[in-house]
């Protein structure tokens, strides 16, 4: 694995990180978080998991990963993986404009959206060049641009990316919800759900 450029940015209310990488092969296991993340994949072709529906990645996909959503990403072989990735706590975003997102959307394909593409290299010429107050006021823009963006795009309904479902991803996110608070192994899991670790991963 080899990476060209990468680029991140950590603030209390919101973060972002740009990675450009060849030879990626390497699983984002299955975890949560408390804030919202937007992670625009410009290339690479995935697999993304939530809650036991599987989506196809491809260039230009965008995916909305939700507080306390359990998700995972895996690579489709030996790729070159270029993401961008904007991480928001709910109480950043206008309430107003969360309310847009249409629950049941996890993956939009923006291959055709240059605004939405390009608010992504926008935010990192802000936050390579400003600081403070005018850097929270512009990111700040930027979110609700951006989800006002995912709203109409998702209009048209060959835009959304359609789930198929694995139940053994289900039952193991099942699984893992239900022992959240636990620390878990692969092995823990495997054997709660009558398969092989192997089989598992």
């Amino acid at each position: 694995m080899q990476t060209f450029s990468s680029a991140q940015y950590q603030a209390e209310e919101f973060s972002y990180s740009y990675t450009d990488t060849a030879d990626f092969d390497i699983d984002i296991p299955t975890h949560t978080h408390t804030n919202w993340e937007f992670l625009f994949v410009k290339d690479g072709e995935l697999t993304y998991t939530v809650d036991g529906n599987v989506f196809d990645i491809t260039p230009g996909s965008l995916i909305i990963s939700r507080p306390g959503a359990v998700h995972m990403l895996h690579p489709k072989g030996l790729i070159h993986y270029e993401r961008y990735s904007f991480f928001a706590t709910e109480s950043s975003i206008h309430a107003e404009s969360l309310r847009m997102i249409p629950p049941e959307l996890h993956v939009l394909d923006v291959s055709n959206n240059s605004i939405i593409t390009g608010l992504y290299e926008k935010i990192g010429v802000y936050l390579a060049g400003l600081n403070g107050k005018p850097l929270e006021k512009m990111v700040g823009a930027i979110i609700d641009e951006l989800l006002i963006n995912i709203y109409l795009e998702s209009l048209t309904p060959s835009r959304a990316v359609a789930p198929y479902s694995n139940p053994v991803i289900t039952n193991a996110i099942i699984f893992i919800k239900n022992n959240i608070m636990e620390p878990l192994s692969v092995q823990q899991a495997s054997n709660a759900l009558f398969i092989t670790p192997s089989y598992l991963h």
